[in-house]
């Protein structure tokens, strides 16, 4: 039995760690890490931050610029930055999350700075994470 741990790089940290969980492939751990980086997309789209509060606002001359209210804030302009994030790598029983394109890092780190704290792992998703891999269903596309 291994810890599992999802890894991200704000401050070279991990987000989750599952405890005694045999190692699976790392094409499964991939796998994982490929479904945890949509659940943070699909979350930062629908406006909502890692504690599941609405993302500070943008300022009112960005709101204008990106033509949209500035309270609707989905982080999303070009798409850039959620290209870029994904799994950097993956082993048995780690999984390392973040940006292939430092611009795009540097992107994120700033909406982090701004308040909008988007890339924590929520616990509930750790907890099907855990339960999928244990039940050997691991991810398989649907």
């Amino acid at each position: 039995m291994a810890n599992v741990r999802v890894l991200w790089n704000r401050g070279g940290g991990y987000t989750g760690e599952i405890k005694k969980l045999a190692q699976v492939h790392p094409d499964t751990m991939e796998a994982a890490g490929n479904w945890l980086a949509v659940q943070l997309e699909n979350r930062a789209l629908s406006g909502r931050d890692e504690a599941g509060n609405r993302f500070k606002r943008y300022t009112d001359a960005y709101a204008k610029w990106k033509n949209v209210s500035p309270s609707d804030v989905d982080l999303h302009l070009s798409g850039d930055m959620w290209r870029s994030f994904g799994v950097l790598w993956a082993s048995t029983n780690r999984v390392r999350l973040g940006f292939r394109s430092k611009a795009m890092e540097r992107r994120a780190r700033y909406n982090e700075e701004m308040g909008r704290r988007f890339l924590g792992l929520d616990p509930r998703w750790m907890r099907e994470l855990r339960a999928r891999l244990a039940s050997g269903l691991g991810f398989l596309k649907k």
